[in-house]
């Protein structure tokens, strides 16, 4: 695994507070920490499930970024994309991002539900 230097995590230095400096668009309203106050939440029976097919032939490699691991692809192909859900088009994926936590960092989780800490999360890029 190729290991890269830690740009952000949750840290005094590197928290929520400070990714604005490093990533300017993570500056506004909706950014993380979230809390999602299930209370507030509307259901919309029109949505279709979100579908996210992946091909193990096109990873490229991992990589370890010391907060989280990326799979990456090269799926020139299309055989990893994220279709269906909200999505008018099919969407081919550079990757998958795997975050690392450790348990003290699991209590300062960037999601939250009804004001608690949970632990799941997969980003594709």
């Amino acid at each position: 695994m190729l290991q890269r230097p830690l740009l952000w995590g949750y840290g005094k230095d590197n928290g929520p507070n400070t990714w604005h400096k490093l990533f300017p668009i993570a500056n506004g309203r909706h950014q993380s920490p979230i809390d999602i106050q299930l209370w507030n939440t509307k259901f919309d029976s029109s949505l279709k499930p979100l579908n996210f097919n992946y091909d193990p032939s096109t990873t490229r490699g991992i990589v370890n970024k010391g907060y989280s691991f990326n799979v990456e692809f090269d799926d020139s192909t299309d055989k990893s994309v994220l279709s269906g859900g909200p999505l008018t088009e099919q969407y081919s994926s550079l990757g998958l991002n795997f975050p690392i936590w450790k348990m003290r960092e699991l209590e300062q989780m960037a999601s939250e539900i009804h004001s608690r800490s949970k632990s799941w999360t997969l980003d594709p890029f």
